[in-house]
Order: C-alpha cells, then structure tokens, then sequence
C-alpha cells in the first residue's frame, strides 16, 4: 500500500515544525492537530510564516428549495456560514462564509472523492483570509483548501489549510475544525 494522506501531511507539519519554530501571530495562534496540511515552504524576504486554528460553531448551509437534511444534487449551489473561535470553546474571533457548488448525485462523487467546490471567507477582526478548493461529503473527513489572497493584515496571503466541517443541515452538528498555514507579505 502506498503512503496515506494523513501521514504525509503530518510529515510535512512536523517538518516545518522543527525547521522553522512556533511564532506568535496573535491571540487566535495555536498549534495545529497532527494531520494539518503542512504550512507553505520557504517564505519570501519580508514575508511572515502564520499558523492559525479555528473551531467552527453554528455551521450551517443553505440551498434555495431544499429542506434541512435533503441531500445536494449535481448542480446546486449552497451558501453556508458559522462563527470562528479560537478554542473549542473559547470566544468569537471572526466570522466563516461560504459559496459551495455540488459536483455529483446524493451518494456519488467525482474521481477524486470531491462532492463540492467551495470558496471560503474568513472574515477576522484584521482582515481577511480568502481560500478555495473541493470537498468530499464525509463530515468525518479532513479537507485540504488553498489560501489563494487576503486582505488587511493578511494582504498576500498564501498557502493552505485542511478543515473538517459538519453543517447542521446536512447531518452534521454544526461544528467544525480549520488549521491554516500560510505566509503574508511581499510575493
């Protein structure tokens, strides 16, 4: 059998771990899980290494015509929204939201495992952090996004994080867990 996704991204955080040290990047930093994407490699001169963890509370979607627990089919589109905290129960720090596209029929996925193509919107008291990527249906799964930009304190943010979401409307609790590493600054 070959190497599963979960060992090598915890090979990669470990790695980065112990080459670049834990810095301090405000009241929402925290260690991220074994498991987390591992933060992007090697920053740009003037550039600053981030790694952020947030629990999700009130996840929720929305698909216009759909009751809770009715299962997306190919083509819908979803919005969904939730607050961010920095402990699991720990005060509000900001904001999630969210544009999700359904790529197959209730109880299929793509090749690739992927259900949905999502665009998140973390919105924080110093900016935002802008990311995207697919998704697989399984709320017991980890997810892997790309930080494509972001704005205020996070302007030129790059990089990735994995999230595990469970939106109450679709079987969920409502809860979900997002680690984030990335770089800011010069490009």
């Amino acid at each position: 059998m070959g190497t599963t996704r979960r060992t090598v991204l915890r090979r990669g955080l470990l790695t980065v771990v112990g080459v670049f040290g834990v810095r301090a990047a405000g009241p929402v930093l925290s260690v991220p899980p074994a498991g987390a994407a591992p933060a992007p490699s090697g920053p740009s001169v003037g550039a600053t290494a981030v790694s952020l963890m947030f629990y999700g509370h009130q996840w929720r979607s929305y698909a216009q015509g759909k009751r809770a627990g009715e299962t997306p089919v190919k083509g819908d589109r979803l919005v969904a929204s939730g607050d961010l905290h920095a402990a699991p129960d720990g005060d509000k720090v900001g904001e999630f939201h969210a544009a999700l596209f359904s790529l197959g029929a209730p109880g299929q996925v793509g090749p690739s495992g992927a259900g949905s193509l999502e665009l998140h919107t973390f919105v924080l008291p110093d900016g935002s952090i802008i990311g995207t990527g697919t998704a697989t249906p399984d709320p017991d799964r980890d997810d892997a996004f790309a930080i494509i930009g972001g704005t205020g304190r996070y302007a030129g943010a790059r990089g990735s994080y994995v999230a595990r979401q469970r939106y109450r409307e679709l079987g969920g609790d409502g809860t979900a867990e997002l680690a984030l590493h990335f770089v800011t600054g010069e490009v």
